[in-house]
């Protein structure tokens, strides 16, 4: 773990990469304050972007250093500070195994503001899957090529996983073979976008679908403007004979641009 002892609260240059206006601590300061007023920007070894959470800790009211805010990093951003780092992740509350064997607990501070503390608590698995715990990184050291020539061997050879790569970032999918003959309006290019979370739908008319991995849905026409005809929700039926269910029926008209069908 991090461990980054903060000083009293005070004013930030007006030139704050950040943006901020304060940083440090002071008493009754939330969760929320305390992570924006001093995620950043901190030398920050290669070793920290090994670790999986970030401890703040300052004096109370009585001078006694305690741990007063955890973060899970996410990633540390070495780009907005050239030279320093800006942890990024979420801050944790009550529940999570870190929060309730730090915050609000003694810890021993260090003359030098940015200190590693190794600890069990807050311990995750190996993600190749193999189920090892692990208290730095992401990897047991040397699981991740075997996870990833794992996923290699499921494509194919090294050559078919970056043809199937290619394809996939750079937006070029297959067409959806197993539909209905009749179909009027062709039939949909599918395409996987990991990089924006997504699966996509283009038909050749310029209809396009997208498929969020949060549940959101996007749907678009090439040369056109749109407008929202309907929006409905419908509850149970209170005899369990029909589901809930909602929907969205919108109308594509052709700009002077372009034709819509």
């Amino acid at each position: 773990m991090i461990h980054i002892t903060l000083s009293d609260r005070r004013e930030s240059p007006s030139d704050d990469p950040l943006g901020r206006t304060h940083y440090g601590y002071s008493p009754n300061m939330p969760p929320s304050e305390i992570y924006r007023d001093n995620h950043g920007y901190y030398v920050l070894g290669t070793r920290a972007d090994r670790e999986n959470y970030a401890l703040f800790s300052a004096p109370d009211h009585s001078g006694e250093r305690k741990v007063v805010l955890a973060v899970e990093i996410e990633r540390i951003d070495r780009k907005t500070v050239p030279g320093r780092g800006v942890i990024e992740g979420d801050i944790l509350s009550e529940g999570h195994p870190v929060f309730d064997a730090y915050v609000g607990k003694p810890i021993t501070g260090n003359r030098n503001p940015i200190n590693y503390i190794d600890s069990v608590v807050g311990r995750r698995t190996c993600a190749c899957g193999c189920g090892t715990e692990i208290s730095l990184g992401q990897f047991v050291p040397g699981h991740d090529q075997r996870a990833l020539h794992e996923r290699v061997s499921q494509i194919g050879t090294v050559l078919d996983f970056l043809d199937w790569f290619d394809k996939v970032h750079s937006g070029v999918g297959e067409t959806v073979t197993n539909t209905d003959s009749s179909l009027r309006h062709g039939r949909p290019q599918a395409i996987r976008r990991e990089t924006y979370n997504l699966d996509k739908y283009e038909w050749p008319n310029g209809l396009e679908l997208f498929l969020y991995d949060d549940g959101r849905i996007k749907v678009g026409h090439k040369d056109s403007s749109i407008a929202v005809t309907e929006v409905s929700n419908y509850t149970a039926g209170k005899t369990g004979t029909s589901r809930a269910s909602a929907h969205v029926i919108a109308r594509f008209t052709p700009t002077e641009s372009g034709s819509a069908s």
